[in-house]
């Protein structure tokens, strides 16, 4: 039998060897079945989009579950609110702190996040080394502790932290003005040093300009005649520029110097008396924002009035 090529259209085709009617071999085609059909999701696409379900009752089981999210928040801050007065029975601040950092954490519209953390943080208002932690607790401590709450704290402790404030206030002022007295009394003999370095920086620099410029004139006509007189002179007078210009160069450093002293004179970051007026300053400023911060009291508008929507209109309360 002779041998069967087949063509490579038909590669992906099975095929078999059949005997006919005539007792010969033949090859013979396996018919493949037809693919089916992908089923069309694009109208049951449609459909599910045309589809006019219930949007109360989803909107019902969203506002449900974070309601529930929302108890569990709060239950979590307060078990570990438990767990920081407990640890502050036994004395044991540090771990409390981190008690109250987590209940923070998890819901910080507890307002007694803010009373215990004040307390810890300053040691019941005697030790302000954690001033600005304290300060960082604004925000919560103003829109959620109680009027009442806020009352206990300003009358136990809002003297301390006013006194504190005060003498802050009057050390910063006196060092202040012993800083601005030493900064007159050096700004000036820096003042006259500067002077007296730009004068002198002038003096060499006027000399060098004028030479540089003669002799830059003459270097233009120096082939201009015979001799050899012109020719020697521009020589001659860049020779004495190139000298004023290291006069030029000895006389700018004092210049500078003296300038950047009285520069620096103006600056409290460069003496001593100036770091430490800033530094009471700042702690004063401390002091009083946190003694603002224990007197806050909340407007009467903003603590009675709220917006309620009643059959989708809004009105107040």
């Amino acid at each position: 039998m002779s041998e069967i090529r087949l063509a490579d259209d038909d590669k992906d085709r099975k095929y078999r060897i059949r005997i006919n009617e005539d007792g010969e071999e033949e090859l013979e085609i396996v018919e493949q079945p037809e693919p089916e059909e992908e089923p069309d999701l694009m109208g049951f696409q449609a459909d599910e989009d045309d589809y006019d379900g219930d949007e109360t009752d989803t909107t019902e089981l969203m506002i449900a579950a974070r309601e529930e999210q929302k108890r569990l928040a709060r239950e979590e801050a307060q078990e570990n609110i438990a767990k920081a007065k407990e640890r502050i029975a036994e004395g044991d601040v540090k771990f409390a702190l981190v008690a109250l950092d987590a209940a923070q954490n998890a819901w910080d519209e507890e307002w007694e996040i803010y009373t215990l953390k004040l307390e810890l943080l300053t040691n019941y208002f005697t030790d302000f080394s954690r001033i600005d932690e304290c300060i960082s607790l604004k925000e919560g401590y103003e829109k959620f502790v109680p009027e009442e709450q806020k009352a206990a704290l300003r009358d136990k402790y809002a003297g301390v932290v006013k006194a504190k404030a005060d003498a802050l206030f009057k050390q910063a002022e006196s060092e202040n003005a012993e800083n601005e007295s030493k900064k007159a009394e050096r700004r000036v003999r820096f003042k006259a040093n500067r002077n007296r370095s730009l004068r002198n920086f002038l003096c060499a620099l006027i000399p060098f300009i004028i030479v540089l410029c003669v002799a830059i004139g003459l270097s233009t006509i120096m082939f201009s005649q015979g001799g050899g007189v012109l020719f020697v002179l521009p020589i001659v007078f860049f020779a004495l520029a190139a000298v004023g210009l290291i006069a030029v160069i000895i006389m700018l450093r004092p210049l500078v110097r003296d300038a950047n002293r009285l520069r620096l004179n103006e600056r409290n970051t460069s003496t001593a008396i100036g770091r430490a007026y800033l530094e009471s300053s700042q702690k004063a400023e401390e002091f009083a924002e946190l003694y603002g911060m224990l007197t806050y009291v909340a407007p009467v508008k903003e603590s009675t009035e709220y917006a309620a929507v009643i059959d989708g209109e809004v009105s107040e309360i």
